[in-house]
């Protein structure tokens, strides 16, 4: 009885003792998805990016949440998914007003699966994004690791894109109009494509127009941009933008001229099927418009075509126009519009002849605004000014209404490491390595991305940065005493593994969130590795090899095992023991780790700590 005894206490006293985390796991949370969509509907931007999954109407779809490096020192993942209808400046599950918990979903579970993904295009409601599933996603995880420190981490969220097949309307009752006779330079006359409001399908239904002139019978498209600058075609905007009183797929003539717009006009209803990328098409609408040759002068106004269109997404090295309307302007004198951009409180001319604007282009005699990269003047707010024939003064357009710039590449990004004693100040900075774009500055193109917020958090709570005599917090960066620091962890003030999050919000559609992992310790964060006390051995007998670290080495390391220039195993030392300091200091590397038949030949062994410091063995 007293050896049982004695047994079953050295096993509780053991269990009580191999607690003690020698290194903190690196843990980064994603999210994407999985479907059964074809391969051939369509792609997006966000979808390059792994921000947007898209799916069939009625098909299932597995929500992932992915958590990395998941190992002996975490004891408990509790997963919690989130749809919201758009993002601000805290994570959706602390947006309550503005997001929904998925209940069906297991918390103890990486993965979710919406059954039947369903699509609904009619005006917001809280019955639409109770029932429907064209929205954004985000998941949470709350993590315990063995020494019962708790936190939360969060996702990227992700744009779930629900493609619905319409049938095309096979008698559609067609708007016949003539209108009458128009005045020169009459403003606004609105065209609309047919009877009642475009289709809602997604992709979505667009208007195509046509014309042709009073006496001839072949009917050409308008190409309203890049030849018509007296029209505008009413598109879907984004974000709080409004069309007022147009309605989408109108065709609207800014200022009539009846040598060049007499004529009739056609629209027809384009719609891409999402299984096969084919288009199908029908009319919607015909007029017959003339005019009487009577000037109308009107009141001197601008518009702009941004402000009655889509401004879109766009990448750093697309080109963005920006096209401005005026009454009473003759559209074949350039000399009535000229562009201006702000500086110093003052509109200084647009000129093409400068470093500044060397590669921008001024088209439809001088109404339209071409620039090779929106990222590059992202700064500069523009302006079309007008000089009318009948007024002395010119008149100025509103400020253009911004793209959002999408980064080229994204990635979850890697959790970045730090270290400090309990007694220190802690000193944070986001990393962004992850927001890559091949032909830009990283630095410099993320300060420039369009609607971009930033917030450092710890466990869902807003951390505010210090400035110090030291220098002075940036907005990627985050400083905390010691005593700030222990205000607000409370009761895992003493714990060694630490927790923070960069959030980044982007315009209204997207988040990421890089996890800051920090390390308190009761000693110094030293994590030099003793290169000549480290060894690398070839046990011949065993066929192994024999990795051995020096007593007070770091606790983080890792053993990287490459041949000929590819990697065969990494491994990290035990992450997790009865006691750091009296750890195991070796490890054992046998063919079967390598996945190699036999051990023979060269190789080169790294053996490395997170500070990067590391030594190379070759054997």
């Amino acid at each position: 009885m007293l050896i049982w005894t004695t047994l079953l206490l050295l096993t509780l006293l053991q269990s009580a003792t191999a607690d003690e985390i020698c290194c903190c796991p690196d843990l980064t949370v994603s999210l994407k998805c999985e479907n059964r969509s074809s391969d051939s509907i369509k792609t997006s931007l966000l979808k390059a990016n792994g921000y947007l999954c898209d799916a069939l109407d009625g098909t299932p779809v597995t929500l992932v949440c992915a958590v990395t490096d998941i190992s002996e020192a975490v004891k408990a993942v509790k997963y919690s998914y989130y749809k919201a209808k758009t993002v601000k400046y805290r994570p959706v599950a602390d947006d309550i007003n503005n997001s929904k918990k998925l209940k069906h979903c297991d918390a103890t579970k990486g993965t979710c699966v919406l059954p039947e993904v369903k699509w609904s295009g009619e005006a917001e409601s809280p019955t639409k994004f109770e029932n429907f599933d064209n929205y954004l996603y985000q998941c949470t995880v709350e993590i315990t690791l063995i020494d019962d420190t708790k936190f939360k981490l969060t996702s990227n969220t992700m744009l779930l894109d629900v493609y619905k097949n319409t049938p095309v309307p096979e008698n559609y009752a067609v708007l016949k109009e003539e209108k009458a006779p128009l005045d020169t330079n009459n403003a606004y006359e609105r065209l609309t494509c047919g009877k009642d409001s475009l289709p809602l399908t997604n992709p979505p239904t667009r208007a195509k127009w046509s014309f042709k002139r009073l006496e001839d019978s072949d009917w050409t498209d308008l190409k309203i941009l890049s030849e018509q600058p007296r029209m505008a075609l009413v598109e879907p905007l984004i974000a709080s933008d409004s069309v007022g009183s147009f309605d989408e797929g109108t065709l609207v003539l800014m200022a009539f001229d009846p040598s060049k717009d007499s004529g009739h006009y056609r629209c027809e209803a384009v719609y891409t099927t999402a299984t096969v990328g084919r288009n199908q098409s029908y009319t919607r609408a015909e007029y017959k418009i003339t005019g009487n040759n009577q000037q109308n002068h009107g009141q001197p106004e601008t518009k702009m075509l941004s402000a009655i269109t889509s401004t879109t997404y766009t990448l750093v090295d697309e080109f963005v126009y920006f096209t401005c309307h005026a009454r009473d302007t003759d559209a074949s004198e350039k000399g009535l519009f000229r562009w201006v951009y702000e500086f110093d409180s003052d509109f200084v001319v647009v000129d093409t002849a400068t470093e500044l604007f060397k590669d921008v282009e001024i088209l439809n005699y001088n109404r339209t605004l071409k620039l090779p990269s929106y990222y590059k003047y992202h700064d500069l707010k523009f302006k079309c000014e007008v000089r009318r024939k009948t007024e002395a003064n010119p008149i100025f357009s509103d400020q253009f209404t911004q793209p959002v710039i999408v980064p080229q590449v994204m990635y979850v990004p890697l959790t970045s490491k730090t270290c400090s004693n309990f007694d220190s100040e802690i000193d944070l900075y986001s990393s962004t390595k992850y927001m890559m774009s091949d032909k830009t500055d990283v630095d410099d193109f993320v300060q420039k991305l369009t609607g971009a917020r930033y917030r450092w958090m710890i466990n869902s709570k807003i951390v505010t940065p210090f400035s110090n005599p030291s220098g002075i917090a940036t907005e990627r960066q985050l400083r905390m005493t010691a005593e700030v620091f222990n205000r607000t962890v409370g009761n895992s003030k003493n714990k060694k593994c630490q927790y923070f999050t960069f959030l980044q919000t982007r315009s209204k559609e997207y988040q990421l969130h890089e996890v800051l992992k920090v390390k308190r310790t009761g000693y110094s964060c030293q994590d030099l590795i003793n290169c000549s006390a480290t060894t690398v051995t070839w046990k011949c007998l065993d066929n192994v090899m024999l990795v051995s670290l020096a007593n007070g080495s770091p606790q983080c390391i890792s053993v990287e095992v490459r041949k000929e220039n590819k990697t065969l195993m990494k491994r990290a030392f035990d992450k997790v023991a009865p006691s750091c300091s009296e750890r195991n200091l070796s490890m054992i590397i046998t063919k079967e780790d390598l996945r190699q038949d036999k051990l023979q030949g060269t190789y080169e062994v790294r053996v490395t700590s997170e500070g990067k410091n590391g030594c190379t063995k070759m054997i």
